[in-house]
């Protein structure tokens, strides 16, 4: 699974990229830093971060890779796990990367939009169903780009990855409320 997730993450190909969300993340920080007053909800730092995180998952999942010559498409369900169970180790690296890279996604956009703790449960949902549909985005472009493979499966990684976040997030919250109180 690690010789996967080395050889498919290529620094060198994605420098602009991480340029790019380094640049958003500064410029960001420094905007909520310069208009922070009390009129700012706590949470709005998550932002900035949220944003690099998306502009680095589609630079990896779009920007580079090539463009192929034919449509690419796996359309059936839980269809690497069943290839995974069947032998081919290559699977558990990609489904790892497809959770792995969502976690983040999940983690900021929960801390953002959770203002009231007491409304978890929405935000979880906010959150996952967000997860859902910006993967399902990056899907279409990928077979409309010929840039991958949409796959489903894709879809409900990423989906996992962004409840993880989110519930990474919660945790998180949880900590920070506590310690607040104590």
């Amino acid at each position: 699974m690690m010789d996967y997730l080395v050889s498919t993450i290529s620094p060198v190909k994605l420098l602009p990229s991480y340029l790019a969300a380094i640049a958003v993340l500064v410029i960001s920080l420094v905007i909520v830093w310069k208009i922070k007053d009390d009129t700012i909800p706590d949470n709005v730092w998550a932002f900035p971060f949220l944003a690099a995180t998306m502009i680095m998952i589609l630079s990896e999942t779009l920007l580079c890779r090539e463009a192929g010559s034919e449509f690419q498409y796996i359309v059936k369900p839980f269809y690497s796990y069943i290839q995974l169970v069947k032998g081919d180790e290559s699977r558990s690296g990609e489904i790892a990367l497809n959770i792995l890279m969502m976690i983040p996604f999940g983690l900021f956009l929960g801390i953002f939009i959770s203002i009231d703790p007491e409304f978890w449960d929405f935000h979880l949902f906010q959150t996952v169903i967000s997860g859902f549909i910006f993967s399902l985005l990056i899907e279409l472009v990928q077979l409309i780009s010929k840039r991958g493979t949409f796959e489903i499966d894709d879809m409900i990684n990423n989906t996992i990855g962004a409840l993880i976040g989110y519930l990474l997030a919660l945790v998180l919250m949880r900590i920070k409320e506590n310690m607040d109180r104590g």
